[in-house]
């Protein structure tokens, strides 16, 4: 994140496996967005999270999130869960 960044939780669900957090944080000065926070919900040690910032699909970062479209390409929820799922 940037320095001195906020980052605020818009809203969160779980699924396959994995807590999913929409996020708003700034990136200038008056200037916000918003993206996807996704990381193994029963992580034991360190693993790694995914963070989905923006996409060019019509759902935006819904599809890589999970949250839309197919789920050949949710990406980043796959990359989420754990390793037995």
């Amino acid at each position: 994140m940037f320095c001195g960044a906020t980052l605020k939780v818009l809203a969160e669900d779980r699924v396959e496996g994995v807590i999913r957090q929409l996020v708003r944080y700034r990136t200038e000065p008056g200037i916000e967005t918003e993206a996807d926070l996704l990381k193994p919900a029963n992580r034991i040690g360190k693993k790694p999270a995914v963070a989905v910032f923006h996409s060019t699909v019509t759902q935006s970062i819904l599809q890589p999130a999970g949250g839309e479209g197919m789920s050949e390409e949710a990406v980043g929820l796959k990359l989420a869960q754990p390793d037995d799922s």
